[in-house]
């Protein structure tokens, strides 16, 4: 799946990257984490695009994934789940930004995992997470189809 992926979503990831550009207001000192990062088309986009002197730290725990993004430049892929990254104390504000593009289904503590994003942001960080509605929890689906 992973060598079919960008295929599948390359349209969708081009259509948000400039919005995350925008909204994120890179600098090329910045480091920077995609959480559920994929094959890593995203972060090679970001990186590139913003002059980043540092890779983008892309987690991702498929190995077939982690394949993919590590032919790509700009990037140091990390296969772990966001919940096993978190859990090191090292990581306390160490990011400028945190970026997480329609992964937060796989999440499976997102309560655990947004307190480790917390924790791992510098004074003044970002975190940028976009979803789609079907990612969302099953309680705004029922408010959505009530309204």
């Amino acid at each position: 799946m992973a060598k079919r992926y960008d295929d599948f979503y390359k349209a969708t990831y081009e259509a948000v990257i400039p919005v995350l550009i925008e909204c994120l207001d890179l600098r090329p000192q910045h480091h920077v984490l995609d959480i559920g990062s994929g094959t890593g088309f995203i972060a090679k986009s970001l990186s590139k695009l913003s002059g980043l002197e540092n890779p983008i730290w892309c987690v991702d725990p498929s190995a077939e994934m982690q394949e993919v993004s590590r032919k790509r430049k700009g990037v140091y892929p990390i296969q772990k789940r966001a919940e096993e990254f978190f859990s090191d104390p090292k990581l306390s504000q160490y990011f400028d930004r945190v970026v997480a593009v329609f992964s937060v289904h796989h999440v499976a503590d997102p309560v655990d995992v947004y307190k480790g994003i917390i924790r791992s942001l510098r004074p003044g960080g970002i975190f940028l997470q976009l979803m789609t509605m079907k990612d969302g929890h099953p309680i705004f689906k029922t408010v959505f189809i009530q309204l």
